[in-house]
């Protein structure tokens, strides 16, 4: 790249950085990122120095350094020894700079279940109330906040404020309460990347409640969805009412092995998948493989199902972008909850929905529940707004890379039979025996004192494919204090030494 067209590319920038809510890398990291996309920078172009970008922009080196490492984890850039950096040759960006943005659908054209159908043709009946399900909690239960170190009196304060605000004892939108959706539209466009409007989104009782919303709505009788070999089973009940046919994908280190062109992928239209920290083995999928994703997404005008898990808890470096954020074609649709950032109970999460959906996901909201509770809504809306929930995960990122660092060496060290599945983040450590041995057995008599863990094997979707890898525990460290995780790591090894003995 000539010193001319640096300065073309990077000067518009310097507005940019004078933003001191943003971070100066971070800055440069999407303006690099955006330019890329857009076609300004293309594929071999090569960047400037740290030093002459330096200079240019009236940054540090480490700034810019900081970006371009982000940028080479995710593939956008590459190194060439002697040569510089350079705009990635590998990466082949059609999904977003062509095939997707020409695409425009309707709502007549869209390929809904017949579910979805059906709602389209029906009046509003009324709404049915969904009963809550209670947890059990135990010493290393995966998904369990740290609620010794919740901030109480900042949520009590929202809460009550909540109920002084008038509006939130009125009827509300069922798509939820305004409040909430604006943050929720600022936070994870700050955060993860994601592009929508405040009325994209629909807030949910959770999780489970948003997928089994969305597989009702575009999934029929008959229709394969893919899936990861491993991974959460509440969507698996979901497509087995409906009558799908599941249709698994292997799952290695760099997240969900896709190949658009596969028989297996091109006789599916709808993608369920955990792209930014794959449940429960914690693998980030590769820039190459979501582009592959959303190429497909495209070409067959299918549905892919981004379940965010765990996203708010990385420990290292930058967070890769969702899924949704690279998505120019209005195929992707987003889930997240709040279960696991604030506590079980509050029974709230969301969808981010493409625009053209949002008309059949509302009237089908009002048949199924007509909403969720105001008061709950406007309070954690108000909790968000006052910058609380930000300082709490920060706070908590803090604590689970603390817990996960005393749990990780300690089980090495006492249990050498299990070995750790690298992971750079999330609420849990998963660990597989090198031997094969029969987790579901171990799991249930470590359960019988309390120790809450869960077999890795459970989570397997293919039981015809099974192999020794998916032989393992997964222990959750975040609502555990560090007493807790050295005796439950000692009563494990026993427990685990004796079930050897006897086998």
């Amino acid at each position: 790249m000539s010193t001319k067209l640096s300065n073309d590319t990077f000067i518009p920038l310097k507005s940019n950085l004078l933003d001191k809510s943003t971070s100066k890398y971070e800055a440069l990291y999407g303006h690099i990122k955006e330019a890329i996309f857009n076609g300004r920078l293309k594929t071999n172009d090569k960047l400037p120095s740290s030093r002459y970008l330096s200079k240019l922009l009236g940054i540090s080196r480490n700034s810019i350094l900081t970006a371009y490492e982000l940028l080479l984890s995710e593939g956008f850039i590459e190194s060439r020894q002697g040569s510089g950096t350079f705009v990635a040759d590998a990466v082949d960006l059609k999904p977003l700079l062509g095939s997707g943005t020409n695409i425009r659908f309707t709502s007549s054209s869209i390929h809904v279940s017949k579910i979805g159908q059906r709602v389209n043709a029906t009046d509003l009946l009324s709404p049915v109330k969904a009963v809550p399900l209670e947890r059990k909690e135990s010493v290393f239960l995966p998904a369990q906040p740290a609620m010794d170190c919740f901030p109480y009196k900042e949520w009590q304060s929202a809460v009550t404020k909540s109920l002084r605000n008038p509006s939130a004892f009125s009827e509300q939108p069922v798509m939820g309460v305004c409040l909430l959706r604006e943050q929720i539209q600022e936070f994870l466009l700050i955060t993860r990347g994601v592009r929508c409007h405040a009325d994209d989104i629909m807030i949910t009782s959770g999780s489970q409640q948003a997928l089994s919303i969305v597989l009702n709505l575009l999934v029929s009788d008959g229709d394969n969805v893919l899936l990861e070999d491993i991974g959460f089973k509440g969507i698996d009940a979901v497509l087995s009412s409906l009558g799908a046919v599941q249709m698994t994908l292997t799952v290695d280190e760099q997240g969900i092995c896709f190949d658009k062109l596969s028989e297996v992928c091109q006789q599916a239209k709808t993608l369920v998948l955990t792209p930014s920290r794959s449940f429960p083995l914690g693998h980030t999928l590769s820039l190459q493989r979501r582009l592959s994703i959303l190429e497909w997404a495209y070409e067959t005008q299918g549905w892919v199902i981004e379940d965010d898990y765990d996203s708010e808890f990385i420990f290292s470096g930058h967070s890769i972008a969702s899924l949704q954020g690279l998505d120019s074609g209005g195929r992707v649709i987003y889930t997240g909850t709040y279960s696991r950032t604030m506590f079980p109970g509050i029974r709230l999460g969301y969808i981010v929905l493409p625009p053209v959906l949002v008309p059949l996901f509302n009237k089908f909201k009002r048949i199924v529940d007509g909403g969720i509770s105001a008061q709950q809504q406007v309070a954690m809306g108000l909790f968000m707004q006052s910058g609380a929930y930000s300082r709490h995960l920060r706070r908590m990122r803090k604590l689970y890379k603390k817990r996960k660092a005393i749990l990780d060496p300690l089980m090495q060290q006492m249990l050498p039979m299990l070995s750790l599945i690298p992971s750079e983040g999330g609420m849990h450590s998963v660990y597989h025996f090198q031997g094969g041995q029969d987790d579901v057995a171990i799991a249930r008599e470590a359960n019988q004192y309390g120790l809450g863990v869960r077999p890795l094997s459970s989570y397997q979707r293919n039981d015809v494919t099974k192999h020794a890898s998916y032989s393992g525990l997964i222990i959750g460290y975040a609502g555990t204090t560090e007493e807790h995780i050295q005796k439950g790591v000692i009563k494990l090894r026993h427990i685990i030494d004796d079930f050897c003995k006897k086998s």
